[in-house]
């Protein structure tokens, strides 16, 4: 039978949230040393919201077996609930990190690291890579999206850019998210205007390192020109 959360643990869940947002809002208002903070207060929250799930053992010949199994059995539960509540909690962190990176929160490197930690603590909770692969789809389109506005020059329009050409150039910054063109189309449509310059193609270089291994590989080239 499925076991519902009582009030003491919805009302500690919700303090889990709030502590949540207020970290980002700080982050977002650059009072960093904050961060750490609300961080601990959202890990302890959490923690207290499922405290009341294990239960005292009592040493006595004939209950302390049963009281094991049931100990054991609503520790299971609990664990299930906490991986149930960071599937949902960790996409929503990724991208409020990402997001809020792109107003001058955190640079990207930062940002890689703070993604990292919040991955670490969902691989201790033993979630699949699968699953946390699905975690990161948003994270990699905010990428995609970033490199592709790098690679146009966005978000002004170039000076060499020709008029029957802007649609096309407006079209690539209006793509869903997660539909960005590949590295060679970008480069085809560079050279129906201009000549790529090597700091281009560092980046077009970049971009397709990025859609094979998910992996930044030159941070601080990328920092001066976030746009979206």
């Amino acid at each position: 039978m499925e076991r519902k959360m009582n009030r003491v643990q919805i009302l500690f869940v919700i303090l889990s949230l709030l502590s949540l947002i207020a970290t980002f809002t700080v982050g977002l208002y650059n009072f960093n040393y904050l961060i750490p903070v609300g961080t601990i207060a959202f890990l302890a929250f959490l923690c207290f919201a499922f405290l009341g799930s294990f239960k005292e053992f009592k040493l006595s010949a004939s209950g302390l077996e049963a009281k094991m199994r049931e100990s054991i059995k609503k520790a299971e539960s609990t664990i299930n609930e906490t991986q149930e509540l960071i599937k949902v909690l960790a996409p929503v962190t990724l991208s409020l990190v990402k997001g809020k990176g792109r107003l001058g929160s955190y640079n990207t490197r930062e940002a890689e690291e703070l993604k990292e930690s919040i991955l670490k603590v969902v691989r201790q909770l033993n979630i699949s890579e699968e699953e946390i692969s699905g975690m990161l789809n948003e994270w990699h389109a905010f990428v995609e999206g970033d490199f592709v506005d790098w690679i146009i020059g966005a978000p002004l329009i170039p000076q060499t850019l020709p008029p029957a050409l802007r649609g096309k150039w407006k079209g690539y910054r209006r793509l869903p998210m997660g539909e960005s063109p590949s590295p060679e189309e970008l480069r085809k449509f560079l050279l129906e205007y201009t000549e790529i310059t090597s700091e281009t193609e560092t980046l077009l270089d970049d971009y397709g390192h990025y859609l094979e291994t998910r992996e930044i590989r030159n941070p601080n080239l990328l920092d001066p020109r976030s746009s979206r």
